[in-house]
Formats: structure tokens, C-alpha cells, sequence
């Protein structure tokens, strides 16, 4: 498991709450809904599990996933 530390918008932090609330995720703490939300999206973008060949390259990239060059 990683951790991830990074700051979000006022804005943003506003999203979370508001859907943390909405949702009835009252029990959760805004981190653990934040991650519950990122997760879901992550999931959403790249259903599979990722493959990696020996460079590290992404070998079953979802259909709808653009590469960025550069």
C-alpha cells in the first residue's frame, strides 16, 4: 500500500464534504471519503489490473485512455 500526501482547493475540499454529507458517509473521516472517492475513479478510468512489461511500460492501457506525448 503507498501513501499519498497533497493539498486540495478550497474549492474541491468543499466537493468532498458536501459529498461525504450527501452520500451519508458520516462515520468516514474526509480522508477516508477522499480516498473512497479516488478509488472508485481509478477504478472507473482503469478497470484491469495494470501489466507493466520490463521498462515499466503500461502493456493493457484502457481503449479510452489518450497517452500524453511529453
Amino acid at each position: 500500500m503507498a501513501q499519498f500526501t497533497f493539498y486540495l482547493s478550497a474549492e474541491d475540499t468543499d466537493r468532498v464534504f458536501a459529498l461525504k454529507k450527501l452520500t451519508g458517509h458520516d462515520d468516514d473521516t474526509g480522508n477516508e471519503y477522499a480516498c473512497r472517492l479516488l478509488e472508485r475513479e481509478l477504478r472507473r478510468l482503469f478497470p484491469a489490473v495494470p501489466e507493466f512489461d520490463e521498462q515499466g511500460e503500461v502493456m493493457n492501457p484502457p481503449a479510452t485512455i489518450q497517452r500524453r506525448n511529453g
